[in-house]
């Protein structure tokens, strides 16, 4: 029995900039793409980037051996500020036998020929028409070659776009750390508030395709029509300073608490991190605090997610913390609930859950 030929690949996307990024300026996209097919196949990439100027490294055409790589670079240039989105295709080329029918001359066809026979009753010569007996013409079978497109995968990227020239320069100076944040002007209604404070080595990592996951969240949000919510993700090494308590608050001013509409006057803030699964089922841990609002957090994932999630409460190691203190001091006079919570990367990869999970708090 032949073996069914496959034709497939893998897109990883190695290097997109973590923070905010500002317009005119151009910024690096490495991907990779693996043939994971069962054949050398040929692919090719196409682009679509509207608000976008873009940049390949090479011919976005080439062929790949089984299990070969090929890394690419794309330069991506914003022209306006706001949510921006670089769409892959990646789409295998192969050729295929086309049959078609199509009708060609008789090479045994013989044309009418006129001949003079004499009329029977007066005599006189007249013209008759002697009848073919092949057709004129025959059907033929033909085959050419033509190159099929087999669409393969679609990768979205997404980019959060400042126009740096209207923002104050601490805004600025956040992006220019790596701080990345909901964007201005989006007419947000939620009543939720996400920071994801990270290890900036963790970029250079496996670990740091995870550090994207509010910015998907959001553009899912959004492509979805729901509603959205804030966030701020921010690098911070072991030597947490005065220095990050300023920028981290003056982010939240420009970001979330210049943007609230006076008709949201609670919310939850969730001070977010992410470790390795603790079992197969997805876990949350939520830290105690001392006002009990762990309590309301963990009555809407039951009355929302219908024991989906597996939840801890942890009452010690991530219940408080200096980031926790902190984001009290810059909420304070504000009706505010700040929440630590921990998700495992088996929930951070299951995107359908993690997106009922955030659409239960707007």
């Amino acid at each position: 029995m032949n073996e069914q030929i496959i034709q497939d690949c893998e897109l990883e996307i190695v290097n997109i900039p973590m923070s905010l990024i500002q317009t005119k300026n151009k910024y690096a996209i490495d991907i990779k793409i693996k043939n994971t097919g069962n054949i050398a196949s040929k692919y090719i990439l196409k682009f679509q980037y509207p608000n976008l100027k873009c940049e390949i490294s090479e011919k976005p055409e080439f062929n790949l051996d089984v299990n070969q790589v090929k890394d690419l670079s794309i330069k991506v240039q914003p022209l306006k500020p706001g949510l921006q989105n670089l769409s892959i295709k990646v789409i295998g080329l192969f050729k295929k036998r086309i049959k078609s029918i199509i009708e060609v001359p008789s090479p045994n066809y013989v044309p009418p020929i006129q001949t003079n026979q004499p009329n029977s009753l007066n005599g006189i010569s007249t013209p008759q028409i002697a009848q073919p007996n092949v057709p004129k013409t025959i059907k033929k079978e033909v085959f050419k070659e033509q190159i099929i497109e087999n669409l393969i995968l679609i990768k979205n990227i997404y980019f959060n776009v400042i126009d740096t020239s209207a923002a104050p320069k601490e805004v600025n100076h956040f992006i220019n750390i790596g701080g990345d944040a909901n964007p201005i002007g989006e007419n947000i209604h939620s009543h939720l508030i996400t920071i994801l404070f990270y290890n900036p080595d963790l970029i250079d990592t496996t670990g740091g395709q995870e550090l994207q996951f509010l910015r998907d969240i959001f553009f899912n949000l959004k492509r979805l029509r729901k509603k959205l919510f804030y966030y701020i993700t921010y690098p911070i090494d072991q030597e947490y300073s005065k220095e990050d308590a300023l920028v981290i608050k003056n982010a939240f001013e420009y970001f979330v608490k210049s943007q609230l509409p006076p008709e949201i006057t609670q919310l939850y803030l969730f001070n977010v991190g992410f470790i390795s699964p603790i079992g197969k089922m997805p876990s949350i841990i939520i830290g105690k605090d001392n006002k009990e609002n762990y309590k309301k957090i963990i009555q809407k994932i039951d009355d929302g997610l219908k024991n989906e999630i597996e939840i801890i409460i942890d009452d010690k190691l991530f219940s408080h913390g200096i980031l926790y203190e902190d984001l009290e001091k810059i909420t304070q006079n504000m009706n505010i609930n700040v929440i630590n919570i921990i998700f495992t990367t088996n929930l951070l990869d299951n995107k359908t859950l993690l997106l009922k999970f955030f659409n239960i708090f707007q």
